[in-house]
């Protein structure tokens, strides 16, 4: 499993894993109307990934990790 917090969030949101993810986690960030906005590739430390997205506005969008054996999909809140 895995958690998103804080959600919803001002600039940084974490995602804690249930299992250790190897290598590095590919991250789309997708707007309302399916856009992809944000893109990077981050590796988890300590079974945890933290993103830092300030610059995005307040809004809902859709993120998605993926690695080549894991795909979690989440809609996140950003507000101030």
């Amino acid at each position: 499993t895995t958690v998103v917090y804080p959600n919803p969030f001002v600039s940084t949101i974490n995602f804690q894993f249930s299992q250790p993810i190897e290598g590095p986690i590919s991250v789309n960030l997708f707007d309302v109307r399916g856009r992809l906005i944000f893109t990077t590739e981050k590796e988890a430390t300590e079974n945890t990934l933290t993103l830092d997205l300030p610059h995005i506005a307040d809004s809902n969008y859709l993120i998605r990790l993926s690695t080549p054996n894991y795909t979690y999909y989440a809609q996140i809140l950003k507000k101030q």
